[in-house]
């Protein structure tokens, strides 16, 4: 992908270069810009896997906290508000929630 998206690969680069400068080696630099293409990547096809997984695939891989109180305030006619952290595939929790973790009974 960084051989494709060219700009974005001198942009990470040079992030990089202003960040550490000659504190980290180039190499370095370079692995770092690969790993974060390949997260990317995997990223990704996670997205697009996602939608497609059965609601007990879903589950088995993905751990939501405080699902019985969310299904009480639904239940209750009540609405939501979900907070979370902007780490990892937060689709899949999209995911996790239409495979009827969220909605009301």
């Amino acid at each position: 992908m960084g051989r494709i998206d060219r700009r974005r690969t001198a942009i990470a680069r040079q992030n990089l270069e202003d960040a550490y400068g000659d504190e980290l080696p180039e190499e370095e630099r370079e692995r770092i810009v690969r790993a974060c293409w390949r997260h990317f990547g995997r990223m990704a096809l996670d997205a697009i896997a996602f939608p497609g997984l059965t609601p007990e695939a879903t589950q088995s891989i993905l751990r939501v906290e405080g699902l019985d109180r969310a299904r009480e305030a639904l239940a209750q006619g009540n609405g939501l508000l979900v907070f979370s952290a902007h780490f990892g595939q937060w689709e899949a929790g999209i995911a996790r929630c239409g495979a009827s973790a969220c909605r009301s009974r």
